[in-house]
């Protein structure tokens, strides 16, 4: 019979593995992100260079500077995502298969690594995930049309509560921090 347990505790601690494939898949994630947002790159410069050079600056250039501005709200949510992406892949990773030492041993690691538990990867990937809302707001602000008062109190309202989301997700660390005696510049070697 202990035999029989001990393969099968053998067996299940082996099934981890299976997280390989969510690494996996948030790593081609993660890279279909950086090239699609890149892409956005390339039609920020396009636009922008139509603008500088052809459009000029007359009334009719009001549609191009606008598809401009949402160029760069969408470049940002972009790389954020794709970044967020990959803070789960190396996220899983540490904490499934096995340490990263090759990026332990590179400076600034510690920021993106510092994962010791799943409670600690959800709250790095809520931070990201509330910042490309906020971006997603700002993308949504831009485009309103406002034709009533209430209108702008939403669009404030929504801005507001990001503001309060955003304020109280970067003061919880700070506790956290002070509770183990660490400071951010003491982990930082530059």
């Amino acid at each position: 019979m202990n035999v029989l347990v001990t393969w099968f505790e053998a067996l299940f601690w082996k099934v981890r593995y299976l997280v390989m494939i969510g690494v996996l898949g948030s790593l081609v994630a993660s890279f279909a992100l950086f090239i699609i947002t890149t892409k956005a790159v390339a039609s920020l410069v396009v636009n922008g260079w139509r603008l500088l050079f052809w459009e000029g600056s007359g009334e009719g250039s009001k549609p191009l500077t606008e598809a401009i501005v949402s160029d760069i709200v969408k470049i940002v949510d972009g790389y954020l995502l794709a970044a967020a992406v990959l803070i789960f892949a190396f996220g899983l990773y540490e904490l499934f298969i096995s340490r990263l030492e090759i990026a332990h041993s590179t400076p600034g690691a510690r920021r993106i690594l510092d994962i010791q538990s799943l409670d600690d990867l959800k709250t790095s990937l809520g931070k990201v995930v509330l910042i490309v809302l906020a971006v997603a707001v700002l993308e949504q602000g831009l485009a309103v049309n406002v034709r009533e008062p209430l209108d702008l109190v939403y669009l404030g309202g929504a801005v507001a509560l990001l503001a309060v989301a955003l304020y109280l997700t970067h003061a919880q660390p700070a506790a956290k921090d002070s509770a183990h005696g660490a400071t951010p510049e003491a982990d930082d070697p530059s």
